[in-house]
């Protein structure tokens, strides 16, 4: 017999940040993610088709993305290098 299966995620659902497609099983994501908040969840995801279940856990890794924009404390700088060295000099702007 073919059963039709629901799906639904029974823990490791911080906060609502993921939700599932009861029908299908796909997981996708609800809410924005955060790298500086969480870097990752364990979500358990069960299957049943009324009479039986099962479960898995689905690991999410959050891959940090640099959302802030390099500043500039001021419009110009200022620095000096000695003529004719021979290694590669490290400059502090001033």
């Amino acid at each position: 017999a073919n059963a039709k299966l629901r799906y639904q995620i029974t823990s490791g659902n911080t906060m609502g940040t993921f939700d599932v497609e009861p029908e299908v099983g796909t997981i996708f994501i609800a809410q924005r993610l955060d790298y500086e908040q969480v870097q990752r969840y364990e979500l358990r995801l069960v299957a049943s088709d009324g009479k039986w279940e099962n479960q898995t856990m689905v690991v999410i890794n959050v891959i940090n993305q640099n959302d802030e924009a390099p500043l500039f404390t001021q419009t110009e700088y200022h620095a000096s290098v000695m003529e004719e060295l021979t290694e590669f000099p490290v400059l502090v702007l001033e």
